[in-house]
């Protein structure tokens, strides 16, 4: 049997979306997929691909940040992930794109391409570790419509308690 990267064995729950995910070509057969967080520029580039939108994507241009502008590796993925309205710049115009995601970004970029548009305030807490928004946590409305789309598919972590723990890692 075939398989793509040595380190996902056949027997991980990961295995079939790594492997879709290599077979869209959204992620390089370079023998080990990794473990660790994937940067923003690797994770739109994921993410894009994997919604069916990269192809015939431009690599000429304006800048889209500051720090991603035509000839930068993923500068087609990141334009197109802003035009779809799933990722912004901070403050400063920049998208830092060798930054790692946390889940919580994560949360944010997924359900701003599945919905197309931002979720409602979160009242309610999703997981015990996620406050509301009136307690702080500007991440909660995402993570909390996260929870909803999980348990759309049948693959809600509704039973756990913790968002940030390894609980929710396969």
């Amino acid at each position: 049997s075939y398989r793509s990267f040595a380190d996902v064995p056949y027997a991980s729950s990961l295995f079939p979306y790594v492997e879709v995910l290599a077979d869209l070509g959204a992620v390089n057969k370079d023998g080990t997929f990794g473990h660790e967080m994937a940067s923003k520029e690797e994770f739109v580039k994921m993410l894009i691909i994997a919604m069916g939108q990269g192809s015939n994507l431009p690599t000429t241009g304006s800048c889209v940040f500051s720090d991603v502008c035509p000839g930068t590796s993923f500068y087609r993925y990141v334009r197109k992930c802003k035009e779809l309205g799933i990722c912004g710049g901070d403050s400063s115009g920049k998208f830092n794109p060798t930054q790692k995601m946390w889940k919580n970004a994560v949360a944010k970029f997924v359900v701003l391409a599945a919905d197309r548009r931002e979720p409602t305030a979160c009242g309610t807490r999703p997981y015990l570790d996620v406050p509301t928004e009136s307690e702080g946590h500007v991440w909660c409305r995402y993570v909390n419509r996260l929870k909803q789309i999980f348990a759309r598919y049948d693959e809600s972590p509704a039973d756990y308690e913790h968002f940030q723990g390894d609980s929710l890692v396969p």
